[in-house]
């Protein structure tokens, strides 16, 4: 049966037209319809007339229809080719405008750290011609690129290989590059999970508060303070160094025993994955934070404060980064301090002690249980389960 192209429909001739995609008329399926003229206005005519007059209109509407389609066809291939032109520091910077508003400050700097290196190593060009050579001669210049001194790690190059392929995917869905690329990267050594025992942590801790009481240059005397109330909050409440860095001495609560974790927009830092939970205060740490808040001054504002309001340190990487030179001090190498050395040696100890394994998720922040048993040192404990189980040489 034939399509009915001209109906009457709210006191109008209607006009149906084939749909614009490539699909075109199917089974019950509706063209886009244009009013063709009022029914009153032809209702004097007889049949013939009105249809040779409906027709004719129709067939207007028709021209009018195409041609909208082909504008509409010609502005899309003309934002496809405009697209195409678009050079990788254009669309850094359209991008970058995206993801600001889903991301952390953090993240974005982050991204746009990795594309920035892209274009100091291979320099601007136009986004649509990458290829793989690009990704292999951006491999091989970060594996020649030293940042203070010190070559990257394959840790490190992954990471800004893998920030250029999501840069790259926005770029394929935007319709900036044709297609999508699976790009090659570096290896990254799984290796086991770093992590100390309780009296490693007691002792770097112990160490820090004697440099602390020792230290006769006030600088010094600063630091080693700030570093002991990072690392008892990093021990006892398991935060990470952004949290402690971005933590107002206003948050801490001593009435109700908790430690408020909120965004902070003066420091344009947001709490991981958004969460801004209340972190219970044990005794170890409610002892130390009485003792600790009635040495500060009234106009401090911070957890790790000047003495007069003003932040520590201004880059919340320079705190990891001094903890890090005293544990190198101290013989303990080659482990992230507030990453590794406290929260998930705590965790593995808790863990070891049988705690519930929901309850150390909560308390870490993980958003899933298998992010929990990854930073536990899982591994290790097992190990020596199974070594201590080898049975000993009998004695003679």
């Amino acid at each position: 049966m034939s399509r009915k192209l001209i109906s009457k429909a709210r006191g109008y001739y209607v006009g149906e037209f084939p749909p614009k995609d490539e699909g075109g008329w199917t089974r019950a399926r509706r063209g886009p319809r244009r009013n063709l003229i009022k029914i009153e206005a032809v209702e004097h005519l007889d049949i013939e007339e009105r249809n040779r007059l409906l027709y004719r209109l129709y067939q207007e509407k028709l021209r009018e229809y195409e041609d909208e389609i082909k504008q509409q066809d010609w502005q899309k291939e003309k934002a496809r080719r405009e697209a195409r032109a678009c050079s990788v520091s254009k669309a850094l910077e359209r991008w970058v405008k995206g993801i600001s508003t889903i991301n952390s400050p953090l993240t974005v700097k982050d991204y746009r750290r990795s594309i920035e290196l892209y274009l100091q190593f291979i320099g601007d060009h136009k986004l649509s011609d990458f290829n793989l050579d690009h990704n292999y001669a951006y491999i091989q210049a970060l594996k020649e690129h030293k940042n203070r001194g010190k070559s990257l790690s394959n840790t490190t190059i992954h990471k800004h290989v893998r920030h250029l392929g999501v840069f790259l995917k926005w770029a394929y869905d935007n319709d900036i590059v044709k297609k999508q690329f699976n790009l090659k990267n570096v290896r990254v050594h799984q290796k086991d999970m770093e992590t100390v025992d309780l009296d490693t942590i007691h002792y770097v801790i112990d160490e820090t508060i004697k440099r602390a009481q020792s230290a006769k240059d006030k600088a010094d005397r600063l630091k080693y303070k700030n570093l002991v109330r990072a690392m008892i909050m990093a021990k006892t409440c398991l935060l990470r160094a952004g949290a402690i860095w971005a933590l107002p001495l206003q948050n801490i609560d001593l009435k109700n025993r908790v430690v408020c974790i909120r965004s902070v927009k003066e420091l344009g830092w947001v709490s991981k994955s958004y969460k801004e939970p209340n972190k219970p205060i044990n005794d170890e740490l409610f002892e130390f934070l009485e003792e600790d808040l009635k040495e500060r001054n009234p106009e401090e504002r911070w957890y790790l404060d000047k003495g007069n309001g003003e932040q520590w340190r201004k880059d919340r990487g320079d705190i990891s980064r001094e903890a890090s030179e005293l544990l190198k001090e101290l013989g303990i190498k080659n482990i992230k301090p507030f990453h590794h050395f406290f929260r998930a040696s705590v965790m593995t100890e808790m863990i070891n002690l049988g705690v519930d394994l929901h309850a150390v998720q909560e308390i870490a922040d993980h958003s899933s249980i298998t992010t929990t048993m990854k930073y536990s040192d899982s591994r290790r404990i097992n190990q020596r389960k199974a070594v201590d189980a080898i049975p000993k040489k009998p004695k003679t």
